[in-house]
């Protein structure tokens, strides 16, 4: 078990090397060291990883000396090298399509993968559509009982008009080419009241990156949430309106824009 741990945390030293090969190397070694261990192991490797520390704990260490937490898979979103990125989205599809426990980490993991939907490359843009649709099907083949009646009765939400909206006329952001598949859309509901209300803090920052990396997530989770945002405009609106007005940044605004179309396309008047 230290075994593992030990080969675990010498990934952090590729992870933020200078040279790309040597990152994607440490990318290529993170299967194979998420799956030699027990779940324990996996799950506080994982959690140093992403930076995480439980706001309940506090190391005694902490009381006399200085520590630092860095998320390694924070860098890899905003690395220079396309290829490296595009390594780190496949990467994180294998572990939630193959990890054995990929359940048990599919909350930390997940809004990772969603990033890439917005990604400054479209060939990572449409692989990363691709792989979030395979963790889909996988969710639907492996609740195929529970999604059995949704899928024979071919169930239809009432924003779609009792049917008369069709797929075909729905305009979707790129890379999202159609409406995406039942299993996507459960997947990416769950997750969404996660991270959800951090948002609301973060489209007021002023950093714009920050911000502008805040709408994109937005409107992607707003995309594959569909009427489920419903229950999230009470604070979501306002947060909304604070940057609908704010027109210097072009892309912000247009991305909060085509965000409060959807939610005007997908949520009842009446349900707020």
């Amino acid at each position: 078990m230290h075994f593992c741990v030990d080969m675990g945390r010498a990934l952090f030293t590729p992870f933020s090397h200078r040279h790309a090969k040597v990152r994607m190397a440490g990318l290529k070694c993170l299967y194979n060291v998420m799956t030699c261990g027990l779940w324990k192991t996996s799950a506080d490797l994982l959690a140093s990883m992403i930076g995480f520390r439980d706001p309940n704990i506090v190391p005694i260490k902490d009381f006399y000396e200085p520590s630092t937490k860095l998320n390694y898979f924070a860098l890899f979103v905003a690395d220079r090298s396309t290829v490296c990125r595009e390594l780190f989205y496949k990467t994180m599809g294998l572990l939630l399509t193959k990890l054995p426990d990929k359940y048990d980490h599919e909350g930390r993991l997940y809004p990772y993968i969603l990033s890439g939907l917005y990604d400054a490359n479209d060939g990572i843009r449409s692989t990363v559509f691709e792989i979030i649709e395979e963790i889909g099907q996988i969710h639907e083949e492996e609740n195929e009982e529970k999604l059995r009646e949704t899928k024979q009765y071919a169930y239809t939400n009432e924003w779609t008009l009792n049917g008369q909206i069709k797929d075909s006329q729905m305009v979707y952001p790129f890379p999202i080419l159609h409406r995406p598949r039942l299993g996507s859309r459960i997947v990416t509901r769950s997750y969404v009241r996660r991270y959800i209300r951090g948002l609301y803090g973060e489209m007021n920052d002023w950093i714009e990156v920050n911000r502008l990396r805040c709408s994109q997530l937005l409107l992607y989770s707003t995309m594959y949430a569909e009427d489920y945002m419903t229950q999230f405009l009470d604070e979501l609106l306002v947060a909304i309106y604070r940057n609908i007005i704010d027109k210097e940044n072009k892309i912000i605004h247009e991305n909060i824009s085509k965000t409060i179309k959807l939610l005007g396309r997908y949520c009842k008047p009446i349900g707020y």
